[in-house]
């Protein structure tokens, strides 16, 4: 794109919105307790021949429920190891934290990680494998053991959660699994913006509200992403002001290209995010819209130029 979008912004703090738990997070596992088999292995366990080890279901050994999951270390190139991975549907938004956690027993190391997948392109691998820092040492107690992570790349579009066993005889028996998105410190960022239309040229306002349970001894950073359909992306850095609301105003240059844009603001280190999608279309189009909205009193959009109302803030979940 010839010209970055022109844009000026501001952000601010309120206090006293319901926040997120740590602990209440939406646990994306359909077989969290490894109790559903096919053939013998847990759904959705997955150990390809090009891996190494066995996965399978125990059902003498478990933590609750009535049964466990079970990965067995084999060797393989002169290394005793056993891995699996669990495909799941994630939405990703840079910036949020997700936390990928299980109860563990058994001998040998054991981490947890995930699988971050981009765009496939021509000669270049499209995935890269993210760990925990330091290997578990296994014992014969149940532990809970979790991995956090943050998507920091807007290019990546998929995320897979993978578990690794490492040592001679190594053996890892794993129960109540949990998977999904989560934030930190008691920070919520929300936005009145729902989706919306524009056209190439045209002017746009975002409005952000910032919550903190407990207001951090230092203001806290601020950024957006903006993600085009194609290629191109930008960013913009803000510092905290003292006063509530967030406004983004913005507009899009006159060769941007049509279709979804995205527009994600988080808080560092939070995983305090929150979206707004743009349909960006030819500027006929547009208008014809904009028009069936100003004469039906039914726009088909959350919000558009002359629907706005940034005094009105709800809250978004």
């Amino acid at each position: 794109m010839s010209n970055r979008l022109k844009s000026r912004t501001i952000i601010f703090i309120v206090l006293g919105f319901a926040v997120i738990s740590a602990y209440g997070q939406e646990n994306l596992f359909k077989n969290h307790g490894f109790e559903f088999v096919s053939k013998g292995i847990p759904q959705n366990c997955i150990s390809p021949d090009y891996w190494s080890g066995i996965i399978s279901q125990d059902k003498e050994i478990f933590r609750s429920g009535k049964a466990s999951a079970k990965l067995l270390a084999k060797e393989k190139s002169g290394k005793h190891w056993g891995r699996f991975m669990q495909p799941l549907t994630v939405k990703i938004i840079p910036g949020a934290m997700y936390r990928f956690s299980m109860w563990v027993k058994g001998e040998g190391e054991f981490v947890l990680g995930v699988l971050q997948y981009a765009p496939a392109n021509p000669g270049v691998s499209n995935y890269k494998y993210f760990w925990q820092e330091k290997p578990v040492v296994l014992t014969n107690e149940w532990r809970e053991i979790s991995y956090e992570f943050t998507i920091d790349n807007p290019d990546i579009n998929r995320i897979t959660p993978v578990a690794e066993v490492r040592g001679e005889n190594a053996v890892v028996f794993m129960d109540d699994q949990s998977f999904g998105r989560f934030t930190k410190d008691g920070v919520e960022l929300n936005t009145s913006t729902g989706h919306f239309m524009s056209y190439p040229g045209g002017e746009y306002e975002l409005v952000f509200k910032l919550a903190e349970q407990k207001q951090s001894a230092e203001k806290r950073d601020i950024g957006m992403m903006i993600i085009s359909p194609g290629d191109w992306k930008d960013s913009v850095e803000v510092k905290i002001d003292d006063n509530g609301v967030g406004r983004h105003v913005g507009v899009f240059p006159p060769d941007a290209q049509p279709g979804s844009w995205r527009f994600v603001g988080f808080v560092k280190d939070t995983g305090a995010v929150a979206e707004v999608l743009c349909e960006l279309v030819d500027q006929s189009t547009y208008d014809e819209m904009d028009a069936t909205a100003k004469n039906t009193g039914k726009n088909p959009y959350a919000y558009s130029l002359h629907w706005r109302q940034p005094d009105r803030l709800p809250s978004r979940q």
